[in-house]
């Protein structure tokens, strides 16, 4: 089965949030509050399945000549609390804490992000996405060494 990843990229200085909708998530990104110039981003579960991991990229391309502005990889894994799995519930939304920088390309343009969804783990064990990312193969695992932990197959 082949699957499409949706990706979306977004001019910087539009007012307002961009985003993105891939599969079971959204993720959102806007202006952080630093005044940097940096991205605010977040996630959120549309799906009707718990989720236990994410990896998103984030890439940059100069808005006037297309060139590579340089990338980076987004994860999230929610913890085991009190010896239980925990998961972002369908609906829920998680803030990412630190702000992406942007960098700018040589004319001190700032990059337009583009955010493409990697690999999301289900609260079942399954999974959707490519994970073409080393970062999807380490979440997994980080998932599969808290399922041992616990003495679960969650």
């Amino acid at each position: 089965m082949s699957l499409t990843i949706i990706s979306a990229v977004s001019a910087m200085g539009q007012s307002g949030p961009s985003q993105v909708t891939a599969g079971p998530l959204t993720i959102s990104w806007n202006t952080a509050s630093s005044g940097d110039g940096s991205l605010a981003l977040s996630a959120q579960n549309i799906s009707v399945k718990q989720i236990r991991g994410i990896v998103f990229s984030v890439a940059f391309t100069s808005p006037s000549t297309g060139e590579n502005l340089g990338k980076l990889v987004r994860t999230f894994v929610k913890p085991v609390e009190n010896g239980q799995a925990t998961y972002l519930e369908p609906g829920q939304t998680i803030r990412y804490q630190k702000p992406v920088p942007v960098p700018k390309d040589p004319t001190g343009a700032p990059g337009r992000p583009n955010v493409t969804v990697d690999s999301v783990v289900f609260g079942d064990g399954s999974s959707w996405g490519p994970a073409k990312l080393t970062e999807s193969a380490k979440v997994l695992g980080m998932i599969e060494a808290m399922d041992r932990g616990m003495g679960s197959k969650k």
